[in-house]
């Protein structure tokens, strides 16, 4: 059997092939040194507040990485739903990012209500689920040798296991002694499957620590028919959440069957104290148990 090429097309798609192989890896190479340099950008930044904070009076103190700091950074947005409401952990604060370590003031909050306020560093034989694990808590949390650590995230690559809180097919009943999630649940729009699937996973004397945005002068807002990014960053401050929990937030999950034992500076610290660690007087950490 005779077998004819047309050479003309063989040339055209091997030549498109390669075009668009060279796209990829230019596209890819844009990306890699975009990164980089925002990478580099960002060390410069904190060098260069480092070395300014020395020409200061070092009175204020970041708990996570045990500097003496002249000042905390500016950190946060300014957007026009910031104006109208008040939203604990958003919009712009003064007094945020520490020049050392880069931690803000709302992980310094979690990081403190962690060591003190749970059994996360102290406890043996203890096993942990942290979604979306920051850093900082992270190596708190594992500087905890008879701990069994896990991270999950969304995103493949950034934890242990790519994992949808509502679908936490990948863990057994009654798996964990503590589930960890901060400034998550606003970005799950089934938030009652989350909780469900949260309580599954969790031992029956399981805790549950959360934190997410708070608006202190609202109930608890949320409206499915807004899809787009530019109707959630106005609704709910941000293009990727989904509601906005407001002053009901612990009748609101307590709603879902838990026990919620609420956390805040102002509550727990010395007017004195929480200026020193640059927290937010009002931020909230909650702890909740499955009620019985």
């Amino acid at each position: 059997m005779e077998c004819r090429y047309n050479i003309s097309a063989v040339q055209q798609f091997s030549s498109s092939a390669v075009q668009q192989s060279l796209h990829l890896s230019l596209s890819s190479s844009k990306n890699l040194i975009r990164r980089c340099l925002g990478a580099v950008k960002r060390r410069l930044v904190r060098y260069s507040r480092i070395a300014s904070d020395f020409s200061r009076k070092r009175d204020k103190y970041c708990i996570i990485c045990g500097h003496k700091v002249g000042r905390f950074y500016p950190y946060g947005v300014s957007d026009e739903i910031f104006t109208r409401h008040h939203i604990i952990g958003g919009g712009r604060r003064e007094n945020c990012i520490c020049p050392y370590c880069g931690n803000v003031d709302r992980n310094r909050w979690q990081y403190y209500v962690i060591k003190n306020f749970t059994g996360l560093t102290t406890e043996a034989g203890i096993s942990v689920l942290h979604f979306a694990p920051e850093p900082s808590n992270s190596e708190l949390i594992k500087s905890n040798p008879n701990c069994t650590y896990i991270t999950a995230d969304i995103v493949p690559g950034r934890a242990d296991y790519s994992a949808d809180m509502t679908n936490l097919h990948q863990f057994r009943d009654g798996e964990f002694d503590y589930v960890i999630a901060n400034h998550v649940l606003e970005h799950i729009q089934d938030e009652a499957k989350a909780f469900s699937e949260l309580k599954r996973v969790l031992k029956p004397n399981g805790k549950l620590i959360i934190s997410f945005p708070i608006c202190t002068d609202i109930l608890t807002y949320e409206d499915a028919s807004i899809t787009t990014e530019e109707g959630r960053l106005k609704a709910f401050g941000q293009e990727d959440h989904v509601r906005l929990y407001g002053t009901d937030f612990k009748e609101h999950l307590e709603n879902y069957g838990f026990d919620v034992k609420v956390y805040r500076p102002e509550g727990e610290l010395s007017p004195e104290a929480i200026e020193k660690y640059a927290l937010i007087k009002d931020d909230v950490m909650m702890v909740c148990s499955v009620r019985e």
